[in-house]
Parts: structure tokens; sequence; C-alpha cells
């Protein structure tokens, strides 16, 4: 079983894209269009700014004031949420060298930064680590945001380090510093493929999904669509909507024809249909929140046409001073 949910995982960060859309919100697809178009419930919806962004931001500017004073070179874009979005130093590492092991190394510096990046302990211990890739020249390494074993969809922090150790960059995605949300669905995953299913075009009236396995945090079942199709894949998640709160939902990939591979979430309490990416669409990026999930691989698997991605960015470091 954790064979299985570390396999669709795996595959998540394979395909890389989302998408959603459910009949009740009148998601079409244009006259003459054999594809639905990208849909993200974040989108139709004007979000007051709360104070949780305005304390964040008042941090990175106070941050960014004390910092500046002895390396002026440094860079802080922020994001929506008031949290950075990219922490880098213009030819210059972000610290001195190390001879920890990576992953010890970005912890810390993490950790070193809570000013701004406001997790709590248990928050960074919970990290977890889903990319681990060294190169001649860096090494690139990707942790997700966890609460209860369940990850938040698209909470990523991306740290990139130099061969002597420096971190070089800082990238985050949609991150909640003291998220608190249940975690208990009242769907089961069948019944949210089923919903993801529709909203990706499928109209036809189906018999009961024949699963290949089924976890509390995962599920994989038979393609009803097309038996060379792949396997439809199903992880609870929790969807951030706001800087401060997030939906517990499902995050499905169906294939269901050869120009329609579909990424979508779906609300575990309600059913309804959160976001939707076609993963065949060329420029395929992940939206939500803002932002995209770099690093992607190209679809390799599938019978629609396959998007490249860049390979990553080679990042020499100069010494920290």
């Amino acid at each position: 079983m954790k064979q299985s949910l570390t396999l669709f995982r795996t595959t998540l960060l394979i395909v890389s894209a989302f998408g959603i859309a459910i009949p009740v919100f009148g998601q079409v697809a244009p006259a003459g269009s054999t594809t639905l178009p990208d849909f993200d419930i974040r989108d139709s919806v004007r979000f007051a700014v709360k104070p949780t962004v305005l304390r964040h931001r008042a941090a990175l500017y106070a941050f960014l004031a004390e910092e500046r004073a002895t390396k002026p070179e440094l860079r802080l874009v922020a994001a929506a949420n008031g949290l950075p979005k990219l922490l880098r130093r213009d030819g210059k590492a972000l610290n001195g060298p190390s001879n920890s092991d990576p992953e010890t190394n970005a912890r810390n510096f993490l950790r070193d930064n809570s000013a701004i990046l406001p997790f709590t302990a248990a928050e960074f211990d919970n990290l977890r680590l889903i990319v681990n890739d060294v190169t001649r020249d860096a090494v690139y390494l990707s942790f997700n945001q966890t609460l209860n074993g369940i990850d938040v969809f698209n909470a990523h922090i991306k740290v990139t380090l130099s061969k002597s150790g420096e971190i070089v960059q800082v990238a985050m995605g949609d991150v909640i510093p003291g998220l608190s949300a249940g975690t208990s669905p009242k769907l089961t995953h069948e019944e949210a493929v089923r919903v993801a299913l529709r909203a990706s075009g499928n109209k036809s009236l189906l018999a009961a999904l024949n699963p290949i396995e089924v976890s509390d945090h995962a599920a994989t079942y038979r393609n009803p669509v097309r038996s060379k199709f792949n396997p439809l894949k199903s992880e609870l998640v929790l969807f951030p909507m706001e800087a401060d709160s997030a939906r517990l939902a499902y995050h499905v990939i169906a294939e269901v024809d050869v120009q329609g591979w579909y990424e979508l979430v779906v609300d575990a309490e309600t059913g309804a249909l959160l976001f939707r990416h076609n993963l065949c669409t060329p420029n395929s990026a992940r939206r939500g929140f803002g932002r995209t999930r770099p690093w992607s691989a190209a679809v390799s698997s599938s019978t629609c046409p396959t998007v490249g991605f860049p390979r990553h960015p080679t990042l020499q470091a100069a010494p920290a001073g």
C-alpha cells in the first residue's frame, strides 16, 4: 500500500498539472473543440486582502530592510499570499558553503529564515521531500507542505544548492503557515473519480469502477474509457483557497481521449469541481494562486501529444560575502 502511494506521488511529479470542471459550473468545450477549457474556481472569486497577507508582507519588508544593509544584491519576489515566491542574490549565494547533506542544509536554512516563512517547528518537520535531483553543478530539492500526512496542493518549497553546499535560490508555491483544516472526507475516492470523469467530458453512465489498489489517501482504478489508457488515479489533498485556508479535496488524473488527459481537483465534501487542466495542451503549466509548478517532465506515457518542459537551469553560485 505504501509502495502504491509512493508510485502515485511519483506519477504526479511526472505529470504535473491540474484541472477541474463540473456541469453545474457550466464548463463546456468550445464549438468544434475536442478538449475542455482550463478551470480554476479561484479565478472567479475576488478575495479581500486579509490581515494574514498584510502580516506576511510586513515581515517581508522588514526582512529586506535588514538584509539589504549588508546584501544589496538580494532579490525577493512576493506572492499573492504575502510570502516569498522567489528569494535569491544576484551573482552570489544566499549563504556560505556547507558540509552538511543537502536536505539537512536546506531544512536548516528554511528554519533560520522563519521570519519570512512562519512555519511552526512541527510544520518544518512535516515538510515532505519529493525531489532530490543531483547534477554535476547543483542539487535541486523540492519539499511539499503536509498536514496530518496529506499534501497541500502545489505547496512546494524548491531549494537550489551549489556544488559546495551554498543555498543559491528558494522558490515557493501555495504554502500556508499555520494551516488548520479537516482531513476526513465525505466523498469516497470512487465518487470523486466519477465527478472528475464527468468534468473531463465523459458523459456515459459507468458501472462500478474496477479498483487496482485503494487506501485512505490514494486510489488507482482501471480506466473504463479504453484499456490502453493510463489508470485513473486519485489522491487526497488540501487545496489552497486563500492565504490561510484550504479545502479538503481529491486530486484526480484522468485520461479520457487522445487529446484529453486531465488533472482535476474535486471538493471532498461537496463534490464541486475546483480545478481542471488538460495535460495535452501546449505550454501546459499548472496554474493555481498565480503560480506554476516548475521542474515538471513531459507527459510520456499517454496517447496525447507530449509536452516538453525545460530541464533545470544550471545556477552557478559565487561565494557568499
